[in-house]
């Protein structure tokens, strides 16, 4: 007889968790816990939570592990509110004999606390700070109310400086008023070191987009929804065009195919309604704390959007000015500088507040030059609709939502604090949107200046003093790791695709920073729920060079979830062998996107194909050539012929005949940057590259034969289910 599993064994005993969690710090951290102590602690979090319910974990805990990090920064002594402290001192009775190997009874960083302990608290009490539960509805209408004030104050900001700096600057209409200009006179006038400020920023973004193409753009749709309401094919009918976008951006140009299309279409052009079209203000569920405030553009504007965004993301990260200090792809340089300004302290985080919300359309128009300033302010929305029905007019640039609220927002910032430095020269500018590292030196006056421009800087998160740092989800004190893993999607007790490979990742995660138990757990609640999930252990595997040797490769990434670590029930996994890929496969549960097949025309098929497939590949071959860069840079000593990087299996006279029917043409910059670095001619150079990218789309090209892309095929956005397969 068929016994059933309990209930309880599929759900999820959060106490449970932080139990397990407790129990592998101590062990990881060798510190000797009676199991009273342990057991008492134990039953204050199991009492905290039945009063609390879920705000413990994801409120309360939190406000502690704040509370820590303000400490950390030095800004004030150790302040746990909300929890109660031992006798004689600032040390919270919870985790009492974690944070004393911190802090000291006044609540003061001791001269060499423990980093493994500081790591430890920030994950006991950061863990289900971004839980993506259920939240109040009253949250709803903040954010709304928010987003209104944020329009109110950029617009009183505009009105109350139209005379600050007095017609003395630039083409715009109005001036911005600052935040830290509140105080001021009415009849007071922008300092000269502020418009000579607004002058140099101006000139950066000037020197930045010199010889910036607008006319070979490549629009495309965003994976959102759009405020008109087309989904699917119907994304590429265009039934609008914005009359202000159609002198820079023709209908007949960008919104068909080709000149064919066209004409198959012509009968169209009658029923096409040239109007501005507002955006829509949509609440996106983020967790707990409320929901995000989208603003969702208009199908025509979105469209033009994503091309202008792609050619900017492209041309802003390899710029000789900008390539080194905005990012768009590639958090890592601001993730390892703030690992590095935690160990010296050098090095400065500094977080924006609304950052989008903030830029004014006026500041936009002061700095960026025509004009690739003319497609900005033709492709953005005038107004946007409120969940009530009500129209707001926007006095910013755009809100988020619009696809080139990212690159604009960056540019600012960029160019603002680039000048106001003396001697910018060597000085560090990271920006990766609202994240963004000074010298810490300068962060005081760096702050002072986008403040000057109606910026927001949150101080809260801003991180200036102490050793610690946060940015780009990198948290560290004193030069290590000490950034928790945060539970996000919600625990479900019935088989479902999200929760799968979510939790299989944080399984993951917490074995990798040594948080065994915890891990084990969720393993043997997945098992309850899901049956065995496979196990692959990291490491290398052997693969045969072309001379027949062998050499060590990183494991191949897996197409399923699958955990890093064996625990008990991973050994009965089904296998058998594959008698076409020589191989033993495993039946595991893979997470695959909900397919959908839309009825559409030939046109519609290639012009998908000429807007994502085609547009894919490019990336893919721009991403090329910045790798080809770091190794030809690394190779620099050695010869042409080991600095290029053969693709196994393809003939010279097969890439020779590519490279021949191929002409590919470079920016001046990279290829001089490339010389510079290697020391080889600038045509030698070309060649390298030609070849490399002829070895690369001889190989796309095979597999693209092999697997053609289903052109008339959408993935249902946010919506995957689970399925058996072999793997």
């Amino acid at each position: 007889m068929r016994s059933n599993t309990p209930v309880l064994a599929k759900s999820m005993d959060y106490v449970n968790v932080i139990a397990c969690l407790l129990s592998s710090v101590y062990d990881t951290l060798g510190m000797v816990v009676t199991p009273r102590y342990k057991r008492l602690t134990i039953e204050k979090i199991a009492k905290r939570f039945k009063r609390e319910g879920y705000g413990f974990f994801t409120k309360s805990l939190p406000r502690l592990g704040k509370a820590l990090d303000r400490a950390l920064l030095g800004q004030n002594a150790l302040d746990s509110i909300g929890f109660s402290k031992e006798t004689n001192s600032q040390i919270p009775k919870l985790f009492g004999n974690l944070f004393k190997r911190v802090f000291d009874l006044n609540g003061e960083v001791l001269p060499n606390p423990c980093v493994s302990s500081i790591r430890a608290l920030r994950q006991l009490t950061f863990m289900f700070y971004k839980y993506e539960l259920k939240y109040d509805q009253i949250l709803e209408t903040k954010v709304l109310k928010d987003f209104r004030q944020a329009e109110i104050d950029v617009h009183k900001d505009v009105l109350y400086l139209s005379d600050y700096f007095d017609g003395t600057f630039g083409t715009g209409s109005l001036p911005l008023r600052t935040r830290s200009s509140r105080q001021r006179c009415r009849y007071d006038r922008a300092s000269s070191e502020e418009v000579d400020l607004l002058r140099k920023a101006r000139r950066l973004v000037t020197q930045l987009f010199d010889g910036f193409d607008l006319s070979c753009i490549t629009p495309r749709h965003g994976p959102g929804v759009v405020s008109t309401k087309e989904t699917m094919s119907d994304k590429f009918v265009f039934k609008r065009m914005n009359p202000r976008a159609q002198m820079m951006f023709p209908f007949d140009k960008h919104m068909f195919v080709n000149m064919d299309h066209l004409c198959d279409d012509l009968h169209s052009l009658e029923n096409v309604d040239i109007k501005e079209s507002s955006a829509q203000v949509v609440l996106v569920p983020k967790d707990s704390r409320g929901p995000r405030v989208i603003s969702c553009e208009p199908l025509e504007n979105q469209w033009l959007q994503q091309g202008i965004m792609r050619a900017m993301v492209q041309w802003i990260e390899h710029h000789p000015l900008t390539r080194n200090d905005i990012h768009f792809t590639d958090q890592e340089p601001n993730r390892m500088a703030a690992l590095a300004g935690s160990y010296h302290g050098e090095l400065a985080t500094l977080d924006l507040k609304e950052a989008s919300d903030r830029v004014s359309v006026w500041l936009v128009e002061q700095l960026f030059p025509e004009p690739i300033l003319g497609a900005l302010l033709a492709t953005r929305s005038l107004s946007t609709k409120m969940p009530d029905g009500t129209v707001l007019p926007l006095q910013k640039f755009a809100p988020m939502g619009s696809a080139t609220c990212f690159p604009v927002l960056a540019t600012t910032v960029w160019a603002i604090l680039r000048a106001g430095m003396a001697g910018a020269d060597g000085k560090t500018v990271l920006v990766y949107g609202d994240d963004v590292i000074v010298e810490t030196a300068s962060a005081a006056h760096a702050i002072e200046q986008l403040e000057t421009f109606g910026l927001h800087v949150n101080r809260d998160k801003s991180c200036i003093s102490g050793l610690f740092r946060e940015s780009c989800g990198m948290d560290a004190y004193y030069g290590e790791d000490v950034t928790p893993v945060r539970f996000r999607t919600v625990w479900s007790s019935l088989p479902a695709a999200g929760p799968f490979e979510s939790w299989v990742a944080y399984a993951n995660s917490l074995y990798s920073k040594g948080y065994v138990e915890p891990a084990m757990f969720i393993a043997e609640r997945l098992k309850a729920v899901y049956g065995p999930v496979p196990v692959e252990l990291e490491g290398e595997v052997w693969k045969q060079n072309k001379n027949g040797s062998f050499h060590l490769s990183p494991a191949p990434t897996l197409s399923y979830p699958a955990l890093v670590f064996d625990y008990d029930g991973s050994l009965t996994i089904r296998t058998k062998v594959h008698y076409d890929y020589q191989r033993i496969v495993k039946r595991v549960r893979i997470v695959a996107p909900e397919m959908l097949k839309c009825d559409q025309s030939g046109w519609v098929s290639l012009f998908r194909y000429f807007t994502e497939r085609c547009r894919s590949e490019d990336d893919t071959m721009n991403d090329h050539i910045v790798s080809t860069l770091v190794r030809l840079a690394q190779a620099s000593q050695r010869s042409i012929d080991d600095a290029v990087d053969c693709q196994p299996g393809t003939s010279d006279l097969e890439i020779a005949e590519l490279a021949d029917s191929t002409s590919y043409t470079y920016p001046e910059h990279l290829l001089a940057s490339l010389s510079s670095l290697t020391g080889l001619p600038l045509p030698v150079v070309h060649n390298c590259i030609t070849a490399q990218l002829s070895r690369h789309l001889l190989k796309v090209n095979v597999l693209n034969a092999r697997k053609p892309l289903p052109l008339d095929v959408y993935s249902v956005p946010h919506s995957a289910k689970l399925r058996w397969a072999w793997r």
